[in-house]
């Protein structure tokens, strides 16, 4: 596996206001921290919260590893936080 095939990461994003995980996503160079082409939902969040944290979960990953990683997280995510 060459270096240019693991340039992906998984990352969180967190609330402001109360320190909970509102985004899951995967990424590459500095797309966790860009405020660029986020859904409304993302948005609404971000001003309600004022603002965001963020925390790279795993790093130096390929693309599917990536996919892969974030799928997992969502999924045990949702099961320990149901709506």
């Amino acid at each position: 596996m060459t270096s240019a095939n693991t340039v992906h990461y998984v990352y969180c994003h967190f609330r402001n206001d109360n320190n909970t995980v509102f985004y899951v996503g995967k990424g590459q160079k500095r797309r966790a921290y860009s405020k660029q082409r986020r859904n409304p939902y993302w948005y609404n969040i971000v001003n309600k919260a004022k603002g965001f944290k963020v925390e790279i979960v795993a790093g130096n990953l390929t693309e599917k590893e990536a996919l892969n990683y974030e799928r997992v997280l969502i999924s045990s995510l949702k099961e320990q936080y149901p709506d």
